[in-house]
């Protein structure tokens, strides 16, 4: 080597520096200097690969999926920790054997057609696809399995093509679908099921109320298709009114799973419907609850039967109660009208037998008369009472307004006032003037009624009073009494049929009961009504009302 040329080194393999033999030539060094470094960059290369192929190791290991590794010849090369798992086989069992050892006997021929495929045209179909196929475990169960299949051949002479087929158990997840489809079929056959019923049945979401179901009867019934009723809130969409608020009855479905109860709802023709309904709740599989099925069934008819059936049955024990009563009232009255009756006709007959006594003198002969007079007038009102009570029953019955001057009314009263004398004065107090509409005869009748009531409820002596004074376009007409009053429970009683009112040691007074019934039945012909006010010891007010005219 010449003087002053750097010194060449070469390093070992162990990095000591091994100096170059003096007096080669100076391109040799520098070739040895490259030979060097290249062997030094594939040691750095093998390293790499070396850990590359580690960790590839390691993730085959750690994989949960089965990794399988074939020869062209269909032997098994390699497998991982999952393969063995898979397949119930420990490693070394299963290495060098056939393929064909972990597949059922179905799927064997294909297997071995495959593989001639691929010698005879170097072409497979399966490469890069994930297919469903069937595995066998060591203990002869099959399960189902996807296979994906990738194909290895480093191109070098001698070296043999692998295929590494990566099986995934998909035992749970096709028991899942399996489940699911069930689940699906069921729900079809049930929905099947719900059209065929005849209730209306709807399924709502528990969290927002959306319709998720509609039966056909349901469309039948409320009028919207499942296309117009799935996604509306149900209660919304049939305006629904609840018997108690809607959140304590989801609270009570919730916690007991069931309601039932009548709800009132609305179809979409604006129809109003009664409706007995039966809710369930439905749960998801961790128990939550998610929904509520709904059966409707439409009650409208039945309930407007059922309330037509007991005022039916209402009326019919009224009309009995009416029968019990009016066969009581029929025997009272025989009895009363017979007890009425004997009185004057004994007092009659008495007198006449009086009269034919020749030494009567005439001026009590003139008060015999006048007495028997009496009670032939008696027994007149009486009849007339009877006969008007009998025909006041009569559907047709009917007053025969016309105008008629107030004057004339009250003189009428005032002249039967008269036959009091003076244990009853009656007064006169009219401040109201002209005609008025009525029946001259029937109003005459009533006022006779209560100026007499007046006279026979009160002691001797107790004043009389009536009045007349304008109310607008009517005029009002009052007799007032000052005796004791009308016992309280007879103030409804005294215009009853037959009601009679008491006196003041509460025990019953003459007569048949029919004055003030009848005079009411008048009063209403006219279009008003009779009133009565009064309280113990203060006396009684008898009102009514008739329309003024020109």
């Amino acid at each position: 080597m010449a003087t002053g040329q750097p010194k060449a080194r070469l390093m070992d393999t162990c990095g000591d520096e091994l100096p170059l033999f003096p007096g080669r030539p100076h391109h040799l060094h520098v070739r040895i200097d490259a030979l060097t470094l290249e062997l030094a960059e594939c040691r750095s290369a093998r390293s790499i690969l070396g850990d590359i192929a580690a960790r590839h190791a390691a993730i085959i290991r750690a994989s949960p999926d089965a990794i399988i590794t074939m020869t062209s010849t269909g032997l098994i090369a390699s497998c991982n920790p999952a393969a063995e798992r898979t397949f119930g086989y420990a490693g070394d069992a299963i290495v060098g054997q056939p393929m064909t050892m972990l597949m059922p006997e179905s799927w064997r021929a294909g297997h071995a057609a495959g593989l001639r495929r691929y010698h005879e045209t170097g072409e497979t179909s399966i490469i890069g696809h994930t297919l469903e196929v069937a595995g066998l475990r060591n203990d002869g169960v099959e399960f189902p399995a996807e296979l994906t299949v990738a194909h290895v051949d480093d191109g070098h002479v001698g070296h043999t093509p692998l295929f590494i087929g990566i099986v995934r158990d998909i035992t749970d997840r096709k028991h899942a679908e399996e489940t699911a489809n069930r689940r699906a079929t069921l729900l079809r056959q049930q929905a099947q099921f719900f059209d065929l019923a005849f209730a209306a049945i709807l399924f709502r979401d528990l969290d927002d109320g959306t319709i998720q179901f509609w039966n056909c009867a349901a469309e039948e019934l409320y009028g919207w298709s499942k296309t117009d009723a799935i996604g509306h809130v149900a209660h919304d969409l049939l305006q629904t009114h609840f018997p108690q608020p809607l959140d304590e009855i989801e609270s009570d479905v919730t916690t007991s799973g069931h309601w039932a109860g009548d709800l009132q709802v609305y179809d979409r023709d604006g129809q109003h419907h009664v409706i007995r309904s039966r809710w369930a709740v439905q749960r998801n599989t961790a128990g939550r609850p998610t929904g509520v099925l709904e059966i409707h069934t439409d009650v409208t008819e039945q309930r407007r039967i059922a309330s037509e059936r007991t005022a039916l049955l209402a009326a019919a024990e009224e009309y009995s109660r009416q029968l019990e009563e009016l066969a009581t009232l029929r025997a009272d009255f025989s009895a009363m009208v017979a007890h009425e009756l004997s009185a004057p006709l004994a007092a009659i007959r008495g007198f006449i037998d009086l009269l034919g006594r020749k030494d009567l003198e005439s001026d009590a002969r003139e008060r015999v008369i006048e007495i028997m007079r009496g009670e032939a007038d008696l027994l007149r009102t009486l009849v007339t009472d009877v006969l008007t009570a009998a025909r006041a029953e009569r559907a047709d019955f009917a007053v025969q307004l016309r105008p008629v001057h107030l004057d004339t009314l009250v003189a009428d009263a005032l002249s039967f006032a008269q036959s009091f004398g003076d244990e009853h004065p009656v007064t006169a107090s009219v401040v109201a003037q002209g005609m008025v509409l009525a029946d001259p005869e029937r109003i005459g009748q009533v006022l006779r009624n209560l100026l007499g009531n007046a006279a026979k409820y009160t002691p001797p002596g107790t004043p009389v009073e009536l009045q007349v004074m304008p109310r607008g376009t009517r005029v009002r007409i009052e007799v007032i009494d000052r005796g004791p009053g009308i016992h309280p429970e007879d103030l409804t009683r005294i215009f009853e049929k037959f009601g009679r009112g008491r006196d003041t040691q509460g025990q019953g007074v003459h007569g048949v009961g029919l004055g003030l019934y009848l005079s009411r039945r008048i009063i209403q012909a006219h279009g008003f009504d009779l009133l009565v006010q009064s309280a113990p010891s203060e006396g009684s007010v008898f009102a009514f009302e008739l329309e003024v005219t020109p």
